[in-house]
């Protein structure tokens, strides 16, 4: 994926959590990870922690000079390009009290978390993946331009919520 965002001179890539396993396999592949990502030198990455990566992302970590960490809770801004970015890494809670005191203006709004939608979650399950910063559909209705979701443990879905254009690129746990 990055080798096709140098190649198309993507101006942002987004990481929505756990791109690490463990805290343990980043601290072992950081420096590979940097390399990789600096590779894609017109593309400028965007990476939350999500629930397995929680601890290993910090401003002090190194992941290259076109990596923004988005770590702040319950949300972070940058702005790149003239897009507003949001991030909401994993953190305990629910998703409506993160985003309270979210601005207006944000164009992508990235999130690690569990959307209970019906349309793909047919019954709530208490289940391990179920108490991740919990997300209901009227929490999106109006929030960003468009929301990238991780965690999620489902098929590749692009929603609409209103204005809000939602989007999970899918787990290969659930193909």
């Amino acid at each position: 994926l990055v080798e096709k965002a140098a190649r198309d001179k993507a101006a942002a890539f987004v990481i929505a959590g756990d791109l690490f396993d463990t805290d343990t396999d980043a601290s072992v592949l950081r420096t590979a990870v940097k390399k990789i990502l600096e590779s894609a030198v017109e593309t400028t990455f965007f990476v939350i922690p999500g629930n397995h990566d929680a601890g290993s992302f910090h401003p002090g970590y190194d992941y290259g000079r076109n990596v923004v960490q988005l770590t702040e809770k319950p949300f972070q801004l940058a702005e790149h390009k003239g897009i507003r970015f949001c991030g909401v890494p994993y953190q305990p809670g629910d998703f409506a009290g993160c985003v309270r005191d979210l601005p207006p203006d944000v164009d992508v709004l990235i999130v690690h978390g569990t959307l209970y939608d019906r349309d793909f979650i047919r019954t709530v399950v208490d289940d391990e993946d179920t108490r991740y910063l919990p997300i209901l559909p009227p929490d999106l209705e109006n929030i960003a331009r468009y929301v990238a979701l991780g965690h999620i443990h489902a098929r590749p879905f692009e929603k609409q919520y209103r204005k809000t254009r939602v989007a999970n690129p899918g787990s290969a746990w659930a193909l």
